[in-house]
């Protein structure tokens, strides 16, 4: 199944989830920081935030960052749009596909 029609995100859109993705990537960053140090000194423990972000997510995740229905990032799985990572019986997409299929589908129309 192809597309013939570009799916058009409005920019307000595009920032809430670049500012969604920059969260988790620096949270994530800060969290392997936190790790790269604890292995340098064995001494060093990180601190527990109580919350840890997710590299996979599941569709349900998925959905919810992109702001569409689990079913249809099911559906950007089967066709192919949306990559996944396939864990026993489930699948998991990465926070940087997500990002990638943002910057790949973000189209801006003039307004007019």
């Amino acid at each position: 199944m192809t597309r013939t029609e570009p799916i058009v995100i409005p920019p307000v859109v595009v920032d809430a989830l670049r500012n969604v993705m920059r969260q988790l990537v620096g949270d994530r960053d800060r969290l392997l920081d936190a790790d790269a140090d604890a292995d340098a000194d064995a001494d060093a423990r990180p601190q527990a935030s109580g919350t840890s972000i997710p590299i996979l997510l599941s569709a349900v995740q998925a959905g919810e960052v992109l702001g569409i229905n689990e079913t249809t990032v099911r559906q950007l799985w089967r066709d192919g749009d949306l990559k996944c990572v396939h864990i026993g019986r489930g699948r998991k997409v990465s926070t940087t596909e997500i990002q990638r299929y943002i910057n790949d589908h973000e189209h801006f129309s003039p307004v007019p």
